[in-house]
């Protein structure tokens, strides 16, 4: 329901300065997210996803500017104001998981030792007390403490705190979970850290999780496991969650809603039932003609013709009209406005002449 959603993205464009001028990697775009539901972002690499993910949460390198738009989180806006308003939502509001956790974990300490801090980064914020997070690793400082009991007392981490930590490794279905808060990150697998991540995440309890190809790296086993944990904590903990990939099998497996995007682009939004049993952009279309499928009689791939072209010099016109197959000549000559075609969002000229369709 309208009410219920607590972030939206309204006509975003962001570019970023290069040696070669400014370079748009987000043009126009519009989505929202609601309470419990799972909105699925697939597109090309380069079609601007990790950049939607990053202005999200505030984490926009220094030479990206904002050019058109905002972003409102329960209906305020925090992109385009001071940092001041992202730090206040940054984790405990909004918080990310990105692909390759072992460059989000600190390699020198404890798995249990970073849940803690998530934890009382948490609390302080809640309760309005003043927490130095370099004060507190300094106590803590590598090579310090010998065990996870060591660093608690060091810390001062009630049993209320332990007891939490064991209770979200559990969560995340971690078996040992006792033995677990002892390790370093490098001593978990791949699919562990992930979950690590995740529980730390929920420590904050934000009300949005942006996970950005948070499967990618992972075996077709572990991946299963960890996307049936992001579709428990939609329904669980009643968490919007914004899911970057380039992978729609993944994206088909546990979203709710869809956004296609292309060359910075939202070119399809819809359900997720409705962009893949009925796509309606070329491009959509095209992408899921390119999945491998186990029916012979299907017959050959249909892949996608040519590349992603460079966004520092995007085509005129409709940005995928030089690898469409159903162009023509208005394509190149008038860039499409978004049409809703049976509650479907789709920008293109093939239902701007069409409406009917």
């Amino acid at each position: 329901m309208p009410g219920d959603q607590v972030l939206s993205v309204k006509n975003l464009s962001i570019a970023y300065t290069t040696q070669r001028g400014l370079v748009r990697v987000l043009q126009g775009v519009s989505l929202g997210i609601e309470k419990g539901r799972i909105l699925g972002v697939v597109g090309e690499s380069g079609s601007g996803k990790s950049t939607l993910g990053l202005s999200v949460i505030g984490l926009l390198p220094p030479n990206a500017k904002v050019l058109d738009g905002g972003v409102t989180f329960h209906g305020r806006e925090i992109l385009t104001s001071q940092e001041s308003n992202f730090e206040s939502v940054r984790g405990t509001g909004i918080a990310m998981i990105f692909q390759e956790p072992l460059n989000s974990l600190n390699p020198v300490y404890r798995v249990g030792f970073q849940i803690a801090e998530a934890i009382r980064v948490r609390d302080s914020r809640e309760d309005g007390s003043e927490w130095d997070v370099h004060d507190y690793a300094k106590e803590t400082r590598p090579g310090k403490a010998s065990s996870f009991g060591s660093v608690f007392s060091r810390v001062k981490v009630t049993p209320e705190i332990r007891k939490e930590i064991v209770d979200l490794l559990t969560a995340v279905r971690i078996l040992d979970p006792e033995g677990v808060v002892n390790k370093f990150p490098h001593e978990l697998s791949g699919g562990m850290r992930q979950r690590v991540m995740i529980a730390m995440a929920l420590a904050e309890r934000p009300d949005v999780l942006i996970a950005d190809e948070a499967t990618t790296a992972l075996d077709v086993t572990t991946q299963a496991k960890v996307l049936s944990l992001i579709r428990d904590l939609a329904r669980d903990y009643r968490t919007a969650i914004l899911l970057i990939s380039h992978d729609l099998s993944v994206v088909s497996e546990v979203a709710d809603d869809v956004v296609v995007m292309y060359l910075g682009e939202a070119v399809e939004h819809s359900t997720s039932g409705a962009v893949f049993k009925s796509p309606l952009h070329p491009y959509t279309v095209g992408l899921l003609g390119s999945i491998p499928t186990s029916y012979v009689q299907e017959g050959e791939l249909q892949p996608i013709q040519g590349s992603i072209p460079d966004p520092s010099n995007p085509p005129s016109g409709c940005r995928f009209h030089t690898r469409c197959p159903k162009v023509f000549d208005r394509c190149s000559a008038e860039s499409p406005e978004p049409t809703t075609v049976n509650g479907t969002m789709v920008r293109c000229h093939l239902y701007a002449e069409k409406p009917s369709l």
